[in-house]
């Protein structure tokens, strides 16, 4: 197995280990300032400050569609902690909203770290993991200012890591352990609902193993479920105030609003308002690094390897091979089942990306079969991890519009820079290149207006919006313009990512 080849056994992983995780944090210590503000970050604070006045202060529960069912569990505490540093300005609240969405990202990747440990026996691999989750540019990006995607990307994390846990040791410790952070889960986003199914399928494969080997305890593993859907609910309650009057009708209301969700979107050229069923295939394909991709199929041929030659034990003993397949495809099948709303790419789905990322690492080890010479695979690994990490570098801090595939299959065919990130870069562009004490500018959409929140005070005290026909500077990003760039005015420099443009700067 290519986990227990990839390093020698005499080494000391403890190091490797720290001095990541420590790199890591100091990475988006200093990384987190430099990001602008993404389309969706108002409505959040929004959220994040009436569950803060609805738990403190007795206020009513927001009745806007747009505020009303999102989950807390990051909202509540980033307002929490806001008001004991009793922030008030923009910019200071904007910037702590920014460190902590990456402290939740940073705790998720521990415990990914901690999954792949466990799921492939090595620690080795469980640091690979980690790595690969980080050196992924769009996941790195979002890590900083999408506190609903990247949240529920965490949270879920520790949810089926604690799954791991509860399904090994089956005791009311891993037991209640794993109905909090299932309904951590499920206070982000209500896709979460599927843990407790997953849950079930795994207790009742021990029964099933037990059954086969003369032991199946199926009263204890029973009792336990039971218990454990019981503390969930009770948890879920307790983490999303949603829920604290009418849960059943309120849960049911959350459940319509999801299912209903829907917006056009900007997909092979067109804007569309039905999503075909490749959208989300096409998608991950183009977003994510093609070696990544690549490893990905090698790990479903292992699978299904293995499925076809002991397919009765390979059901009944293999998590490490059911738990990334069930935590990629059941998503999937329900947002077509239910027709959930999904745009902006695959921001919604973000959460099974750790799935990808495991079975590309069993694809690793199939592929050690095949390849001997661990050199190989360790050099061709080294290479990639320092080409993405310096595409990374390159392109801060837009990496949220990386894609895997030649820019000009992407140009005109895809959503660029959905999020607005690449206005800060655009401001900071005209603010170095014209030394005029104000800056009349126009912008194509919201994230403009947010991000000049987030910038310094002297910054902002130099940038004056005004209406499109009496501006000096004219800053698309093409979202509102169907992605179109043949905007009639004289350009002057584009933002650009992997040689994609994704933003114009204009004048008069």
């Amino acid at each position: 197995m290519f986990s227990q080849h990839f390093h020698s056994a005499r080494s000391n992983p403890q190091p490797f280990i720290i001095g990541f995780f420590i790199a890591l944090f100091c990475i988006g210590a200093l990384a987190f300032p430099a990001y602008g503000v993404s389309w969706d970050e108002p409505n959040q604070f929004r959220v994040s400050e009436k569950a803060y006045q609805y738990v403190f202060h007795g206020e009513p529960w927001p009745t806007i569609v747009g505020e009303r069912f999102y989950g807390t569990v990051f909202e509540l505490p980033a307002a929490v902690v806001g008001h004991l540093l009793e922030l008030n300005d923009g910019r200071s609240i904007l910037l702590l909203r920014h460190f902590l969405t990456f402290v939740y990202f940073f705790i998720g990747t521990i415990f990914f770290y901690l999954l792949c440990k466990r799921l492939f026996s090595s620690t080795w691999m469980g640091l690979l993991g980690a790595v690969v989750l980080v050196l992924s540019p769009r996941i790195f990006a979002d890590a900083f200012y999408n506190s609903k995607d990247l949240p529920n990307l965490s949270v879920f994390i520790i949810a089926m890591y604690t799954l791991v846990r509860f399904s090994d040791e089956e005791n009311s410790k891993w037991m209640a352990i794993h109905a909090f952070a299932s309904a951590l889960a499920i206070g982000i986003r209500l896709t979460s609902f599927l843990v407790p199914a997953f849950t079930g399928f795994f207790l009742l494969l021990h029964v099933l193993h037990g059954m086969k080997s003369g032991r199946s305890e199926f009263g204890k593993r029973a009792g336990l479920l039971v218990c454990y859907l019981v503390l969930t609910i009770l948890f879920t309650i307790g983490v999303w105030p949603f829920l604290w009057e009418q849960p059943v009708a309120h849960l049911q209301e959350a459940f319509t609003f999801m299912s209903t969700l829907g917006i056009s979107t900007y997909y092979m050229g067109e804007t569309i308002h039905k999503l075909p069923w490749h959208y989300l295939f096409v998608w991950v394909g183009v977003t994510t690094p093609l070696l990544y991709i690549g490893l990905f199929f090698c790990g479903l041929a292992a699978i299904l390897t293995a499925a076809v030659k002991r397919p009765v034990d390979w059901f009944l003993t293999r998590i490490d091979h059911l738990l990334p397949l069930m935590w990629l495809l059941l998503p999937i099948i329900s947002v077509h089942l239910t027709g959930a709303g999904i745009f902006d790419g695959w921001r919604h789905l973000y959460f099974v990306y750790p799935a990808v990322v495991i079975i590309a690492l069993l694809g690793l080890q199939w592929l050690h079969h095949f390849i001997k010479k661990e050199m190989v695979l360790t050099s061709i690994l080294a290479v990639h991890s320092l080409w993405i990490a310096g595409w990374m570098v390159a392109n801060h801090p837009i990496q949220n519009a990386y894609f895997s595939i030649p820019a000009p299959w992407v140009q005109h065919n895809f959503e660029l820079d959905y999020w607005g990130l690449s206005f800060r870069p655009a401001f900071e562009y005209v603010l170095a290149h014209d030394t005029s004490p104000v800056l009349k500018i126009w912008a194509s959409s919201s994230p403009a207006y947010s991000t000049v929140a987030i910038m310094p005070a002297d910054q902002q005290a130099r940038i004056q919006f005004v209406d499109e026909k009496d501006a000096t500077y004219l800053l698309n990003n093409y979202r509102l313009f169907g992605y179109k760039q043949d905007y009639p005015h004289p350009e002057i420099h584009s933002i650009m990512v992997g040689g994609v443009k994704v933003l114009g700067i204009y004048t008069q």
